[in-house]
């Protein structure tokens, strides 16, 4: 077969091809063919549309910097919940801080947030999804059960991105309990020694943690 120039390009061809209403209805992508006994067909080209191209590889690329993102803010909470810095979420760390933000959200003296209550309830929890005898847990287990949690919560990424933000706000309100007097306890004494104010109040002070795959986690005042 003999190929003929897109149908675009007939004006510059002359006579050479087949008049314009015939080619009319081949325009955009497709190609017309000569068979050896001169008849005329056409066969399908893949040609990409510089607009559709455009537009394509934006949305791509807006795809991969939300993932990105997501991933950035994934690992920020982790390192925020990793209270004493090992890079594992433990039992007791996701119990501490979460009776921290609950002082914050009912106050101190509220029976929402007493200490015992709000461990039973956390520590029911950690061992409900995560770890059944309360083993810490790494940030891939994290991931991967924080992933589950914001699926049920909306598919959009947009969503997800808004709730860890707003869970990251928490859990820094949480750290930075930790150094005031009135809230403070005997027992915090161990954490503190791992974290400093500022960084506990500064997103992105330091690098989050690479850890390697184990068993889930979940977010402060989550659910």
């Amino acid at each position: 077969s003999t190929f003929l120039p897109l149908a675009s390009d007939q004006q510059s061809m002359g006579n050479s091809l087949p008049s314009a209403g015939q080619l009319q209805k081949y325009r955009g992508g497709w190609l017309l063919c000569l068979d050896e006994k001169q008849r005329v067909k056409c066969i399908q080209r893949q040609r990409g549309e510089p607009e559709h191209d455009y537009y394509r590889a934006a949305a791509e690329h807006d795809r991969a910097q939300s993932k990105q993102k997501l991933e950035m803010l994934m690992q920020e909470l982790f390192r925020l919940q990793d209270l004493n810095k090992n890079g594992f979420l433990e039992e007791q760390e996701l119990v501490k801080l979460n009776q921290k933000i609950a002082m914050l959200h009912y106050g101190k003296d509220s029976k929402d947030a007493d200490r015992e209550t709000v461990e039973t309830k956390y520590r029911n929890h950690f061992r409900e999804h995560l770890d059944p005898n309360g083993k810490p847990v790494d940030y891939n287990r994290f991931r991967e059960y924080m992933a589950g949690i914001l699926d049920g919560i909306d598919k959009d990424p947009r969503v997800h991105e808004m709730t860890l933000e707003q869970w990251i706000a928490e859990a820094e309100s949480g750290r930075a309990a930790f150094f005031c007097a009135s809230m403070s306890s005997q027992s915090d004494f161990e954490y503190m020694q791992a974290m400093s104010f500022r960084e506990s109040r500064v997103f992105g002070s330091r690098q989050p943690p690479t850890a390697t795959p184990s068993s889930g986690a979940f977010s402060p005042g989550g659910p």
